[in-house]
């Protein structure tokens, strides 16, 4: 294929520890136990073992704690980036996102699920828009009209099927064909659903540019060779 297709794995962070997100139901997370980490499930440790694997370079955060209307895990965010300059972070804070962006540089990403009308006040740096989804209906109280307002969007996107994430059910291809279709030139993400080489390449086939991934990486099924195969 002529072009390559961007894997970002994602950190899921709770309490300042990595959780196996499923399904977008944040009472089932639980503890990772990656075998690529020994059984870690500590965030620094999770990350080194998934840059020997490939070496990434977009990391995509959901601060958990933020998330649920919590402080935001601003040392550990901070210690990660520090730690990892060359690594692009994404980052997904809520209500904080915006704040921690312009403290820490990381680049915010603003979900539906949280965002007020469009546009984005104070868009002064790149950012990218997570348009959520969970079992088919898009999340958030303004979210029909971010969707209705395309020339709102950045040119970073991800598109958040919640119910597939963790669930190995496949992305959502049929869904990111139509909203590609309102923004044909931005780079579109999936996330949630990916089971392996097969899907990733359905995906760079069908058009989208990335990848958000987290349990295909840490029970093998994507594994480094194939991600060096997937970056050519």
């Amino acid at each position: 294929m002529s072009r390559s297709l961007r894997i970002i794995p994602v950190l899921d962070l709770l309490r300042g520890s990595v959780v196996h997100a499923r399904q977008g139901r944040r009472e089932l997370y639980r503890e990772l136990r990656s075998p690529l980490a020994q059984g870690s499930c500590e965030p620094r440790e999770v990350l080194r073992a998934l840059l020997r694997l490939h070496d990434f370079e977009t990391l995509y955060i959901a601060d958990l704690d933020a998330l649920q209307g919590g402080a935001p895990q601003r040392e550990l965010l901070d210690e990660l980036g520090r730690t990892h300059p060359r690594l692009r972070l994404w980052v997904d804070a809520g209500a904080h996102t915006a704040a921690l962006a312009r403290e820490l540089g990381v680049t915010a990403v603003h979900g539906t699920e949280s965002l007020p009308v469009p546009p984005l006040p104070a868009a002064d740096a790149p950012w990218v828009l997570s348009l959520d989804f969970r079992d088919g209906q898009a999340l958030g109280e303004h979210a029909a009209a971010w969707l209705a307002e395309p020339a709102a969007w950045p040119d970073d996107i991800v598109v958040m099927s919640l119910e597939r994430v963790g669930a190995g059910s496949g992305p959502d291809l049929r869904r990111l064909r139509g909203l590609r279709e309102l923004a044909p030139h931005a780079r579109w993400h999936a996330a949630g659903g990916v089971r392996d080489e097969s899907d990733l390449r359905e995906l760079l086939a069908s058009g989208v540019h990335g990848a958000l991934l987290a349990s295909a990486l840490h029970d093998g099924r994507i594994d480094a060779a194939r991600l060096r195969s997937l970056a050519r």
